[in-house]
């Protein structure tokens, strides 16, 4: 791999972080919401105020590979 396709792969390997963040936070928000519907979890979740979170949705434009120039600026 040379200098100028290293950087584009290391957008790459960020937005995949990024996804993967997101469905790590969106399985957890899952079990959250549900949980805070189940009986007697409802309850207590009724008491203190818990609220249902929102799963996260990524914008469409989210899916496009930024496009990048290293090119030299003139001086």
């Amino acid at each position: 791999m040379n200098a100028m396709t290293r950087p584009a792969g290391v957008a790459v390997l960020a937005a995949a972080a990024v996804l993967s963040s997101g469905c790590s936070y969106n399985r957890f928000v899952s079990q959250y919401n549900t949980l805070r519907r189940q009986f007697p979890s409802n309850i207590t979740a009724g008491l203190f105020g818990f609220e249902e979170y929102p799963v996260f949705n990524a914008p469409p434009e989210a899916e496009r590979v930024p496009r990048v120039d290293f090119g030299r600026q003139p001086s």
